[in-house]
């Protein structure tokens, strides 16, 4: 267990797309997310649950505000420090798998680990243990396309979750599922959160989804109720 509470802080983040735009998608978050803790963030279509998480993610820069991950102000680092802590302490997860198809599952798996200098050999070890633990051993040498919607993006989650980061952020991480599909995928990442007690930003339009969560939030005209 950490000895910082939380595993991410956001204080007063605004957010527009034009420096004359005075409109705010986002005009004042502040959100925390503790370690072992699940958050979803719901919201109509366009109301910028998207956009919070990508700044929660260090992916875009908000416009004013701050983002504190695991204690450390990231807000004003240099973009090489801002992808260190993307590669090393947090998982994405996106309505779109986004897999190599060129590579087979195993491999899929194995190519996060060697980003961050992880031997070869302990990468495809710890990529098979991953398989093994979530019953899909048996799909290691196949290629993306030959998977269905159900295990490409139960493969995504476990890709996001290898390197153990201390968040993970997931955006409409099933939207692309059948209901039973999707309670597998979020079954996955409740069993993910309580092995590896990292802290959870989810958006997602499912509702019951959401109840399933730690807690559940409403992003609504710029900010979250």
């Amino acid at each position: 267990m950490s000895e910082v509470a939380f595993a991410l802080q956001i204080r007063n983040i605004k957010k527009s797309f034009s420096s004359s735009d005075i409109n705010f998608i986002l005009s004042g978050v502040d959100l925390d997310v503790k370690f072992g803790e699940s958050v979803a963030i719901v919201g109509k279509s366009g109301s910028g649950k998207s956009t919070l998480l990508q700044i929660c993610g260090l992916l875009d820069e908000p416009t004013e505000g701050s983002v504190i991950i695991n204690g450390s102000q990231c807000s004003a680092i240099s973009d090489d420090k801002k992808t260190l802590i993307r590669r090393n302490s947090i998982g994405f997860i996106y309505q779109f798998h986004h897999l190599l198809s060129e590579f087979n599952v195993l491999e899929n798996l194995t190519i996060p680990q060697l980003i961050c200098n992880v031997d070869s050999n302990i990468a495809e070890d710890k990529a098979i243990e991953y398989l093994n633990r979530f019953h899909l051993e048996n799909k290691k040498h196949s290629y993306i396309q030959n998977l269905s919607g159900g295990e490409r993006q139960r493969i995504a989650i476990i890709r996001s979750i290898i390197n153990k980061p201390q968040i993970i952020i997931a955006d409409e991480p099933t939207g692309n599922l059948d209901n039973a599909n999707a309670m597998v995928a979020f079954e996955l990442l409740n069993e993910v959160l309580k092995h590896s007690n990292a802290g959870m930003i989810i958006a997602t339009h499912s509702l019951e989804m959401a109840n399933l969560c730690s807690k559940m939030l409403v992003l609504e005209n710029g900010t979250l109720k």
